[in-house]
């Protein structure tokens, strides 16, 4: 796959950013934990090939939407942790 600059786009950063949005709805913890690692890979990549693939924005996102959905579901286990004690 190419981007409009005409450089290739690694698959891990499509797939960062298919496993965040799938985070977000099919897989909660596995498709957020598996973005951020992707999002990664794919931004180390991009980095030492010295500006020969494209993609970053796509690594990017998938790495930020995976990090906020695992606080979200860390905050989320810690309020219902809370609420169980309290009750």
């Amino acid at each position: 796959m190419t981007n409009l600059v005409g450089l290739p786009t690694p698959p891990f950063a499509v797939a960062s950013l298919v496993l965040a949005i799938a985070g977000m709805t099919l897989l909660p913890s596995v498709g957020s934990v598996l973005a951020v690692v992707f999002g990664h890979l794919t931004l180390g990549q991009i980095k030492s090939s010295h500006s020969a693939f494209g993609g970053r924005g796509l690594a990017l996102a998938g790495a930020v939407m995976g990090y906020d959905e695992v606080a979200i579901s860390l905050l989320a286990g810690f309020v219902l942790i809370v609420w169980l004690l309290v009750r």
